[in-house]
């Protein structure tokens, strides 16, 4: 089993809110828990209000979970799996459909990403992003489908050249076959 682990599934503004929230998430529902854990015996006082409350601390673990996640691909057998990592160990994996597949390609991609939090100052601030999408391509690049998106060339290169080695995939400059029609 060969894994490629990305990049994270955040963007750091993203990854701000989060640790807000697991902090908040964290400090009630922790304390809640010792609360009920060194209360008194008879728990006669306890609402639901409670037993939400308590629910935090299970979201918290979550929370940070999801922000130690990364996202990477899976080689398993000639087969591959777009998959999320926690720890460099894949807890999610998901089958990736190549029947008709036979290249691989990474297109180019420019934009902008909007400020979360400076959007009621200025609505059209935003930054320069630059994304490397790779992409699994029937014969005549008619097909494509998205196997992961990264920020950082070199990754993306990388990447496509351990999945080009791995498996029976071409890497190939994405040209579709363009038919002439009658006007």
């Amino acid at each position: 089993m060969t894994k490629i682990i990305l990049k994270s599934n955040f963007q750091a503004h993203q990854k701000l809110v989060l640790i807000l929230l697991f902090i908040v998430t964290f400090f009630i529902g922790s304390l809640v828990l010792l609360a009920f854990l060194l209360g008194p015996a008879n728990k006669i006082g306890i609402s639901v209000w409670d037993y939400v409350y308590l629910m935090l601390f299970p979201l918290s673990l979550y929370i940070m979970l999801l922000l130690l996640s990364k996202n990477g691909v899976v080689i398993d057998d000639n087969q591959l799996f777009t998959s999320k990592f926690i720890f460099k160990k894949p807890w999610y994996r998901k089958k990736v459909d190549m029947a008709g597949m036979t290249d691989i390609s990474i297109l180019k991609f420019r934009g902008k990403q909007k400020f979360m939090f400076a959007s009621a100052a200025d609505p059209d601030k935003a930054y320069s992003v630059g994304l490397q999408r790779a992409f699994l391509l029937n014969e005549n690049h008619t097909k494509k489908k998205l196997l992961f998106e990264v920020n950082n060339e070199e990754m993306a290169q990388q990447a496509v050249h351990t999945i080009k080695e791995e498996t029976d995939l071409n890497f190939t400059v994405y040209s579709p076959k363009i038919r002439s029609r009658r006007r």
